[in-house]
């Protein structure tokens, strides 16, 4: 969040404090007095744990609190980043600690207008992608040639260089049984061909390759044939039903000008899920934050692997994503959403209804 640059060492513990009013305050060991020289604010600097402990409590004795990056039982971990010694001691002091989860979503979370504009255009393009890929396998099969997982996942990273995208990974193509591993990654041991009768799924995710950009991340199955076997329609039904029941929910929600929350968001598609008999085969959260990463720091769509109760605030972004992983087969399908005051935006804007006959 402070955005140092790695050029000060800094080898010895630092604090820096922002109170609600006034100026900030920095604290430093005397052998690395310019450690925090790059942000505002008065230096402290201390030698010794005595010295240091002293000048802690000297920082924090005006307030009755302080947010730290701490979530109680761990419950949210992508914002637990101290350690619980480290809490104890300002606990010590008498200072009640608390959880700077939506202090961190204010600051960092939101999206300006630039960075709203580079979501839509990278959700845009990967759109584009996908409809590629799903041609080149197209193409191919009719022309005879071998496609693959790797190969139709190398046309897609080329794809992304030549438009200026990029990727903290290649994307999931996922083929067969494949498709129900939510995390699969094509490996030349386990690589597997397309052909007739087969399903596929491409999970994608890039941003421009400047600053202020940020990701968009979708997934959409096609399958190789020219009748969906039952099975697999059903299945491919029952989360369209889900991502839609979660999308109009916060859609009315925040239409209504009501709180909306992660937890509550996840239930709403899970109990579509559930209902159906495919719960225990739901096995992950039904979003996650995007930003400058792909999952990024504001609320997730989540009541399953945390507790996710911080609150959804305006001009933020997160992935619906809800899925059904069996053994033979999964699916999954992603957009991601933005909402403002009273406005909410998928993107894109096209949802997958149907599963592509490739």
């Amino acid at each position: 969040m402070l955005q140092l640059t790695p050029k000060q060492n800094r080898t010895r513990r630092w604090f820096y404090f922002i109170p609600s009013q006034g100026s900030p305050v920095k604290l430093a060991h005397r052998i690395e007095p310019d450690a925090l020289e790059e942000l505002p604010g008065e230096t402290i600097l201390y030698s010794g744990r005595l010295e240091l402990e002293e000048m802690l409590r000297k920082v924090v004795r005006s307030v009755e609190q302080v947010a730290m990056q701490y979530s109680p039982k761990n419950a949210v971990p992508y914002i637990s980043k101290v350690d619980a010694g480290t809490v104890e001691l300002i606990k010590s002091f008498g200072v009640q600690v608390v959880s700077s989860g939506d202090l961190i979503q204010e600051v960092e979370a939101k999206l300006n207008d630039k960075q709203l504009k580079s979501h839509r255009e990278a959700a845009a393009f990967l759109f584009e992608c996908v409809n590629e890929a799903f041609s080149f396998i197209r193409t191919s099969l009719k022309k005879k040639q071998s496609v693959s997982e790797l190969v139709v996942q190398e046309f897609l990273v080329n794809r992304f260089k030549r438009n200026r995208y990029i990727s903290n990974y290649p994307p999931i193509v996922a083929v067969d049984a494949h498709t129900g591993n939510p995390h699969y990654a094509p490996a030349k041991k386990t690589n597997f061909t397309i052909k007739p009768g087969s399903l596929v799924l491409l999970d994608l995710w890039c941003k421009k390759n400047e600053k202020e950009s940020t990701y968009a991340d979708i997934t959409w199955v096609g399958y190789v044939g020219e009748e969906i076997p039952p099975k697999i329609q059903e299945v491919f039904d029952i989360v369209r039903e889900a991502r839609d029941k979660a999308i109009d929910f916060v859609r009315g929600r925040v239409l209504a000008g009501h709180p909306l929350f992660g937890y509550v968001i996840d239930d709403k598609a899970r109990h579509v899920i559930t209902t159906r008999g495919y719960g225990e085969h739901f096995t992950h959260r039904t979003g996650h934050s995007i930003g400058d990463e792909v999952h990024w720091i504001g609320a997730n769509i989540d009541n399953f692997e945390t507790e996710e109760h911080r609150r959804i605030i305006p001009k933020t972004c997160f992935s619906i994503e809800p899925g059904i992983y069996l053994k033979d087969f999964g699916i999954r399908s992603e957009v991601d959403v933005y909402v403002d005051e009273r406005h909410v935006e998928v993107n894109p804007p096209e949802l997958q209804d149907a599963i592509i006959l490739i």
